[in-house]
């Protein structure tokens, strides 16, 4: 007869160990979980509420501004299109990029578009074998971009009641993503795409995939949008939206209010409701936070561009940082832009309530701080350094 063996006391020790923190993490989750569900029907008004405009906001805002460019990026994808439309585009993407030349269709879709547009080309792009990942994972740095509809019909006319507004917006917003496109861009190898020849679709065929592709997708973002409106709500009726301005009111030293950082935070989720509490702040402030936001795109825009990747390697350390180093670049530029074109306008027209006053230097070293951090990180997650953190559906690319 054998003995059983057993596993020495110390292996059976450490094996408790490493299981804790997943258990106490899973229970913690299990917690977290259960006390949404219980807020969710005690504050079900409120929450119905933010679903409601959430459904306003897409019907007014996300549809018809992105719907019609999400239809142009299938046509482009499939047709011959996106090849008459990149070859304008080949040196900006060779000199400035370090792109191959075919890829200006993609960038052209990512800066006219609106936000999910360019990575819904990139993805496809990549999907069918025509882009490589390095070359996807470097796009998505700076191809997450607003659409000059949503930057100078929505924020700069309905919000700050000035077209010259959004354009200086855009203006700051589009100059940052280039900025960064160019920085992470300078000292690497240039991409490349496959030399295979793509098999275009009939242009009815075409046609009719891009409407259903579209409206598929557009299902996704109006989603995204609804849930975080909703997010946004129960953060706030529950109390953890004002605990959280408080503290960092108490913990900061930029002399800011319990308002401009209930602006970020809600911006930081959902970027038209952040926008619209950021235009009541008034002043270079309010501009200065609504150039962030705008490049940031909150973490609701971050989700659809993940949505567009789920069943291809992307890393989402990727899309977070990006967007960070994109913000704080455009903070950064929307100051002179303020100073030297839109002093003079009046930055209160659609919303007259004085909130606080801020230092914008102040603001501005925090963002110049937080800016070269971003950049730094996003280069190590490009080269392949931190590739561990991954969007739903396999591994980071090498």
């Amino acid at each position: 007869m054998t003995k059983t063996e057993h596993p020495p006391r110390g292996a059976c020790l450490a094996g408790c160990l490493r299981l804790r923190p997943r258990r106490a993490l899973q229970l913690t989750g299990a917690l977290l979980v259960m006390l949404t569900a219980v807020k969710l029907l005690t504050e079900s008004q409120s929450v119905a509420d933010a679903i409601r405009s959430g459904l306003i906001v897409c019907a007014n805002v996300v549809i018809p501004s992105l719907f019609p460019f999400m239809v142009l990026s299938g046509l482009m994808a499939h047709t011959e299109l996106g090849e008459l439309l990149a070859k304008p585009l080949g040196p900006v993407c060779r000199y400035v990029f370090q792109l191959p030349p075919e890829a200006g269709s993609a960038l052209l879709m990512s800066f006219i578009g609106g936000y999910p547009v360019g990575a819904k080309t990139i993805a496809a792009l990549l999907e069918q074998g025509r882009m490589d990942e390095r070359t996807a994972r470097k796009m998505l740095c700076f191809c997450i971009n607003a659409g000059p509809a949503f930057v100078i019909g929505t924020v700069g006319t309905a919000l700050y009641s000035s077209a010259a507004i959004g354009a200086c917006l855009l203006a700051a917003h589009l100059s940052a993503s280039v900025l960064v496109g160019f920085f992470i861009s300078t000292g690497m190898e240039k991409g490349q795409l496959t030399a295979a020849k793509p098999r275009y679709l009939p242009l009815g065929t075409a046609l009719v995939r891009s409407v259903t592709g579209a409206a598929q997708s557009m299902l996704g973002i109006c989603a995204f949008v609804i849930t975080f409106s909703a997010i946004g709500a129960l953060l706030r009726h529950t109390g953890v939206m004002p605990w959280l301005c408080t503290a960092l009111v108490k913990s900061l030293p930029f002399g800011f209010g319990t308002p401009f950082y209930n602006a970020l935070l809600g911006g930081m989720l959902e970027v038209t409701s952040g926008c619209i509490t950021a235009a009541s702040l008034g002043g270079e402030t309010a501009f200065i936070l609504t150039a962030f936001l705008l490049s940031f795109g909150g973490f609701s825009v971050l989700f659809q561009a993940a949505s567009a990747f789920e069943k291809l390697p992307m890393s989402f350390l990727l899309l977070l940082f990006s967007r960070l180093a994109n913000a704080c670049m455009a903070a950064c530029l929307a100051c002179p832009l303020y100073r030297y074109f839109i002093a003079e306008l009046s930055m209160s027209a659609s919303y007259a309530q004085p909130v606080i006053y801020a230092t914008p230097k102040s603001l501005l070293m925090a963002l110049c701080l937080i800016g070269m951090c971003s950049i730094v990180l996003l280069s190590a997650v490009i080269n392949g350094i931190s590739t561990k953190n991954h969007i739903s559906y396999g591994k980071a690319a090498d």
